[in-house]
């Protein structure tokens, strides 16, 4: 799937290059066959002659010159014979320069003497012409070689027209497919589109960008037009870089919006779409939607603020106007009246939301728990039943293989039915329906107790536990049935998973009015986990799967600490594992 998103990517970059480069070359193509000089409808024309340019370029550019700039321009051209008088002096390259001698010369002779016009028949338009000024005569003529080379050039510059017409049609039409490819590739969905990185960009600004590139684009269009624009290749290069640049990001703000719109996102990135959502919002008295109430405050609040901003303002700047001032007035007050039921109405709706969440989370707890004590109890009977059972097996007179397996089962069963009473005693105290009797007693006499109670499983865990106790009796206010399945539970934590030929170690101290017990022990793994990990629910470090345990002792341990008054923390130093309770002294007796 990786390979496959890779090469889309690549694919669309390709097009997107071969896209903008065709367009660019068609540009190329454009200026080319413009700065021809050319009348674009007269291509199709094969006689020069015929031609307006021949008319207007060849006749009637060289008669304004002649007349601007006497005999000189032309004494260097072959093939064009002339006559031209000023009214005092006469210039010709032709020995008798009468109209007989010029018509002689040929069909290609074009004058104004004796106050007429002198042409072929039906050959130019008198518009061609530019009639003398008083006193003063022209005649021209070409001669059959000049017009064959002028002929021969128009023939070059209609195959070079062709090919320039051919080269940005096929140009365009080649962009043209591979745009709408381009536009195939974008996918709509949101997780494949890569054009999704610049929704942040509000739809105003993309528009906005997008004209902006027409016009620039336009302009460097025309400027590449004017006479000059090829005597420079620094202006040319430039110019041409400035339209690649420009085209490049035209086409990604185009293929941007079509993007939104494949993935129906244009109106939401709309900067109008959002304000106009904001004051929406704002207006709404209860609820909007899927949108949080607590928003529809905020915004409302911008909104009030910037309202009465614009009043005060206006106020300031009119205060030698009672008449308008006491027009503010009244909208001020409409406004914060607005603003006051407004508020109150979002409120209470948010309040009654809060009411139905909390409703809604008690009947799921309460769902939850009885889900949970009916399915212990479910469990329970039977098991109850294969553990009365086992115990009966054991005095029976089995074989040594027998009364193996009878051991394991009781060990089994006997470990499930203390997961079961774990599940059941954690979602009782997670929803708090347990009854707490809080008496005061000796925290450290009921350490001492509890080692003792356990002195068998520590000796066959094979770790020893150091006490440090105070030698006062350290008296706290605490429930000590729970406080006593406590200490049971961190220190089975602590034996399951000390670090083997380490102690463990149990401190009780006193700070202040605070008795504080700390069971500190080595790790025999790496622990790759937080204190969060471990005091989640059944949560086991991978490397802590092999030995027994629920992953329910600390969680169990955290929720009666917290139900009998004290609180429970962890802390993970290295190798180092350490459980922190922390109980107030009692008022009574405190400590002796």
């Amino acid at each position: 799937m990786a390979t496959k998103s890779k090469h889309s990517i690549t694919l669309k970059i390709i097009f997107f290059a071969l896209v903008v480069a065709l367009v660019c070359l068609s540009y190329i193509f454009l200026q080319l066959l413009f700065n021809q000089e050319t009348y674009p409808g007269e291509i199709l024309q094969k006689d020069y002659l015929q031609t307006r340019q021949f008319h207007y370029v060849e006749v009637r550019g060289r008669v304004d010159r002649l007349l601007r700039s006497g005999e000189e321009v032309f004494f260097r051209e072959d093939g064009v014979r002339f006559y031209y008088h000023d009214g005092h002096n006469t210039y010709s390259n032709v020995i008798n320069p009468t109209i007989a001698s010029f018509q002689a010369l040929g069909d290609h002779y074009y004058g104004y003497r004796l106050g007429r016009f002198w042409a072929p028949p039906s050959q130019l338009p008198s518009s061609a012409y530019l009639v003398a000024p008083s006193g003063q005569e022209y005649m021209l003529a070409f001669e059959d070689t000049f017009i064959d080379e002028l002929q021969q050039k128009w023939d070059n510059v209609r195959r070079k027209t062709f090919s320039l017409i051919l080269g940005i049609s096929l140009s365009i039409l080649a962009a043209g497919l591979l745009f709408i490819r381009l536009v195939y590739l974008l996918s709509d969905r949101q997780e494949d589109s890569y054009l999704r990185q610049l929704d942040w960009i509000p739809l105003e600004f993309v528009l906005a960008a997008m004209v902006f590139l027409v016009l620039y684009m336009s302009y460097l269009f025309y400027s590449s037009l004017q006479p000059v624009f090829y005597s420079d290749l620094i202006s040319v290069v430039t110019t041409f870089l400035f339209v690649f640049l420009s085209f490049s990001g035209f086409l990604l703000v185009i293929l941007t919006i079509i993007s939104r719109l494949k993935r129906d996102r244009l109106a939401e990135t709309s900067l109008i779409k959002k304000v106009f959502d904001a004051f929406a919002i704002a207006f709404d008295t209860v609820t909007s939607g899927s949108k949080r109430l607590t928003d529809i405050v905020s915004r409302r609040t911008v909104l009030f603020l910037i309202l009465l901003s614009i009043l005060l303002f206006i106020a300031h700047q009119l205060q030698n106007t009672p008449e308008v001032l006491l027009i503010l007035a009244l909208i001020s007050v409409g406004l914060m009246s607005w603003f006051i039921r407004a508020n109150k109405r979002t409120l209470s709706s948010i309040d009654q939301s809060m009411d139905r969440s909390v409703q809604e989370m008690l009947k799921s707890e309460k769902t939850k728990v009885e889900l949970i004590t009916n399915v212990s109890h479910d469990l329970k009977t039977p098991l109850t039943s294969i553990i009365s059972y086992v115990d009966l097996l054991k005095n029976e007179p089995l074989n040594e293989v027998s009364q193996e397996y009878v051991e394991v089962i009781a060990h089994k069963s006997s470990r499930l039915n203390q997961i079961l009473q774990d599940v059941f005693d954690l979602s009782k105290a997670s929803t708090g329906d347990v009854t707490v009797k809080r008496d005061e007693f000796d925290l450290r006499r009921l350490i001492e107790q509890t080692v003792i109670d356990m002195e068998s499983q520590i000796e066959s865990s094979g770790h020893t536990l150091k006490l440090n106790l105070p030698a006062y009796a350290v008296m706290i206010e605490s429930d000590g049935t729970r406080l006593y399945r406590v200490l049971q539970n961190i220190i089975d934590n602590a034996l399951k998973y000390t670090h083997e030929g380490t102690r463990i170690f149990l401190d009780l101290s006193v700070n202040g009015l605070t008795a504080i017990m700390v069971l500190k022990n080595t790790s025999a793994y790496a622990m790759d986990f937080t204190k969060e990990n471990v005091l989640q629910r059944f949560y086991r470090a991978d490397k802590a799967r092999t030995s027994e345990g629920s992953g329910l002792g600390l969680s169990i341990a955290e929720s009666f600490t917290e139900l009998s008054g004290g609180s429970f923390d962890i802390e993970i130093e290295g190798d180092l594992f350490k459980v922190i309770l922390s109980f107030p002294i009692s008022n009574r007796k405190g400590f002796a």
